[in-house]
This record gives C-alpha cells, sequence and structure tokens, in this order.
C-alpha cells in the first residue's frame, strides 16, 4: 500500500464516481425528455378530447336550439289557433270609443269575426266546387272521352293547385319561416 495505489484508488474510484454522476444525469435527462414527450402528448391527447367534447356539445345545443325554436313555432301555431277562434269584439273596447261611435264599430267587429269565420270553409267549398263544375263540363262535352278531356285539365289544374299551395303557404306561414331562417343564420 504505497502511495500511489492509494491516489490511483482513489483517481479509479472518483473516475468511476464521476462516470457514474455522468450516467446517471444522462439517463435523468433521457427520462425527463420521455415523461416531457409523454405530457406532451397526453396535453394533445386532451386538447383532442376536449375538441371533439366541445364539437359535440355544440352540436347538442344546436340540436336542443332547433328543437326549441321547432317547439315554440309549434306552441305559437297553436295559441293562433285558440286566437283565431276567439271573437275580435271586445266589450272593454267600449271605454275608449266615443258614444256616437260605438254601434258603429260593434258592427265591424262582429263583420269582421264574420269573415274571419267564413274564410276557411268558403275556400274549402268554392274549390271543391269548382273541381266538381269542371269535371261535370269535361264529361258533358263528351262522355265516351271523359277522361281525355280530364288529362286535357291536368296541366291547368296542377298549375292551379301550385299557385294555391304557394300562395296560402307564403301568406300563412312565410313570416314565421323567415324569422326561423333568420334565427338560424345567425347561429
Amino acid at each position: 500500500m504505497d502511495l500511489l495505489s492509494i491516489v490511483a484508488t482513489a483517481l479509479t474510484g472518483g473516475a468511476t464516481g464521476l462516470i457514474g454522476s455522468i450516467g446517471m444525469a444522462v439517463l435523468e435527462y433521457k427520462n425527463t425528455q420521455l415523461k416531457m414527450k409523454h405530457e406532451i402528448a397526453m396535453s394533445e391527447q386532451r386538447s383532442k378530447e376536449t375538441i371533439v367534447e366541445a364539437e359535440a356539445n355544440i352540436k347538442v345545443a344546436k340540436v336542443n336550439a332547433d328543437m326549441e325554436m321547432e317547439t315554440a313555432a309549434a306552441d305559437a301555431f297553436v295559441k293562433s289557433m285558440e286566437q283565431a277562434n276567439e271573437p275580435l269584439f271586445d266589450k272593454s273596447y267600449f271605454r275608449y270609443i266615443p258614444d256616437w261611435a260605438k254601434g258603429w264599430v260593434a258592427v265591424m267587429f262582429a263583420l269582421v269575426d264574420i269573415i274571419k269565420g267564413t274564410i276557411r270553409p268558403f275556400l274549402t267549398y268554392s274549390l271543391t266546387g269548382t273541381l266538381a263544375v269542371l269535371l261535370a263540363v269535361a264529361y258533358s262535352k263528351d262522355p265516351a272521352g271523359f277522361w281525355a278531356e280530364v288529362l286535357k285539365m291536368v296541366p291547368i289544374i296542377i298549375h292551379t293547385i301550385v299557385y294555391l299551395a304557394t300562395t296560402t303557404t307564403l301568406w300563412w306561414f312565410g313570416e314565421r319561416m323567415t324569422k326561423n331562417l333568420r334565427k338560424k343564420i345567425m347561429f
């Protein structure tokens, strides 16, 4: 055990310690890098899941909003149908009307109620009657060629039905549809 062997042993031990220390530092660095890559991958996965979840929530919210709008539209339609059957004339209006005009106002409200109550039956009966007359005329011209005459009228009947259907649809329901469309465009 001379001094040289002790120094050599110390240097060898120091070198081994240094190599071990460097090796552990490298291993810890690599381990930290792997952990960071794993955390980044997990974070990206959580972000993707959050985006998918948010998109699903948006779709659900849109469906719920559409259902609520459809329900509100149906409720409004039911309410309008209930109100359509209520008379317009209300005795409470008399307090705002001068005495000399009360009779005329009552007559006008009654007239509006009568017209309002007869429009739909009038349209139904008049259109059905018109169709019956058209078929009777076609049959009276040539009973043997009745179906040929009816087939000649088909384009006119189709155009008339299309005209009436689009007119009534746009007239009665057009405003509600444009409101719904504006709401959908805004989302």
